[in-house]
């Protein structure tokens, strides 16, 4: 962590750490926010599987007290209950950490977006140095005149023809 708060020290000269430090933000809350919805998915899924299992002892009870043999159809009914109850079990389990890894996906989207908006900034801020130097006669060979960047150009991909394609550079 120094090494980044050293580079964000040195962005806060220019006022680029704003960004990256609301991205940085934003991804620890979403993380926080996927560990309180991993817990409680977790947590309903342990009570499911309690509850299943207080339910299948008492099936198993109900089956005994009426003298009915734990075999066959019986025996089949407990353990379809069972298996239906593990399956609900990992189904909320499932649902929860698909939910916390939207969570943590959508902190890291937010970290780079903070990251690229901190970049973005920087560069415009050096263009426009750059420009006000140039416009001034600050830059090299200018003698005064405004600096102008070269009319870049790239050939159409893909139509064969050669012809050329202004970026507007």
């Amino acid at each position: 962590m120094g090494s980044t708060s050293s580079i964000l020290s040195a962005f806060d000269v220019t006022g680029l750490s704003a960004p990256i430090n609301a991205g940085m933000e934003q991804a620890k809350e979403a993380r926080i926010q996927a560990g309180i919805v991993q817990n409680e998915a977790n947590e309903r899924a342990d009570d499911m599987k309690s509850e299943n299992e207080k339910f299948q002892a008492e099936q198993e009870l109900s089956f005994l007290k009426a003298g009915v043999i734990l075999d066959g159809s019986p025996l089949m009914v407990l353990n379809e209950s069972a298996r239906k109850g593990a399956e609900d079990v990992a189904n909320v389990r499932r649902s929860g950490y698909s939910k916390a890894d939207a969570l943590r996906r959508g902190g890291r989207r937010a970290l780079l977006g903070g990251i690229t908006q901190g970049i973005q900034t920087g560069i415009g801020r050096g263009m426009s140095l750059m420009s006000m130097g140039a416009g001034a006669g600050g830059a090299k060979g200018t003698k005064g005149t405004k600096a102008s960047a070269p009319n870049r150009s790239m050939k159409s991909f893909g139509s064969g023809t050669g012809q050329q394609l202004s970026t507007g550079y």
